[in-house]
């Protein structure tokens, strides 16, 4: 499918303008934008059909997860066939036997496999200076694959087709880096799930939503297939520090021995850089944020969907 150039990068992730986006949410608040883009050009049923029956996928470029826990590589891998010197080659049979069963299917790394995606992470890594991974999300009706937790990316959910709920709550910490994994303040997670949503909201195909580092979430289908795709803000900077905007290479600057963690401060030098990486790039489309109430369209199904 060839590829239009106009319908890549940011826009296709969030209902405001560059600027907006930069100086109110970037690594600050949560954004919901509803009705945004189909999506349907850079991932399909049909396309996670032909990953998983052709594409002869091993781990870990393929996970599983029910309920919070995630399933043992050995359940739905095994032999390459004769001759074939390896044990994790991804078996679609018994991928479509735990799905069967409830189980959610993650597709990693697809922006290193898949052309358009390709093509859309490299946009994003442009607009936003930073890495961008991209993976997908197959999941069963009224089923969930993982417990509400924090991530220490931002991400961007695009949500391809079927409906998911998904519930967002406030941080437990104030931007959290690497070394500061969910699992470590569980007690914490699990409190401010119990707790009022900022965000309650069921994304069908087309909505996006933006998550900072740090905010709690989880999500839950309803009556039908969901697939979306997770776009995960990779980045080589030490913990806290914004990427340099492109074609200014960022300053080295040495941290003290007896220093605090520098991820608070750092969070406003952020969005500058994506501030200043946004003016780069000129005007954005006209663009405007949309209710969160409004008509929840059904998708057909496809053959993953039977």
């Amino acid at each position: 499918m060839a590829i239009d150039e106009s319908r890549q990068g940011l826009p296709r992730c969030v209902s405001v303008a560059r600027q907006e986006f930069a100086e109110r949410y970037w690594d600050r608040a949560p954004l919901l934008s509803p009705g945004l883009s189909d999506y349907l050009d850079l991932l399909t049923l049909d396309g996670v059909d032909e990953l998983l029956g052709g594409r002869a996928l091993r781990t870990p470029f393929v996970r599983m997860a029910k309920d919070g826990h995630v399933i043992p590589a050995a359940r739905y891998t095994g032999g390459g066939g004769a001759g074939a010197e390896i044990g994790d080659q991804v078996h679609d049979e018994k991928v479509l036997a735990l799905l069967a069963d409830g189980a959610t299917l993650v597709l990693q790394g697809l922006h290193r496999m898949s052309p358009p995606l390709v093509a859309f992470a490299a946009t994003l890594r442009q607009e936003l200076g930073t890495p961008v991974q991209i993976n997908a999300y197959l999941t069963p009706p009224q089923s969930r694959g993982f417990d509400p937790h924090y991530d220490t990316h931002g991400v961007f959910v695009l949500q391809v087709s079927g409906r998911k709920r998904w519930l967002v709550h406030e941080p437990v910490l104030e931007a959290p880096v690497p070394r500061q994994a969910w699992g470590g303040v569980a007690d914490e997670v699990a409190a401010a799930a119990g707790a009022r949503p900022a965000i309650d909201a069921v994304l069908t195909p087309g909505d996006a939503l933006y998550l900072p580092r740090g905010w709690v979430h989880a999500a839950t289908t309803e009556g039908e297939w969901s697939l979306h795709r997770l776009l995960r803000r990779r980045s080589s900077h030490r913990p806290g520090r914004p990427p340099a905007p492109r074609g200014r290479p960022a300053r080295p600057r040495r941290r003290r021995p007896d220093r605090a963690d520098p991820a608070p401060a750092a969070r406003g030098r952020a969005r500058a850089g994506v501030n200043q990486s946004a003016a780069a790039l000129g005007p954005a489309p006209a663009a405007r944020a949309r209710p969160l109430a409004r008509p929840q369209p059904s998708m057909p199904r496809s053959r993953l969907a039977v």
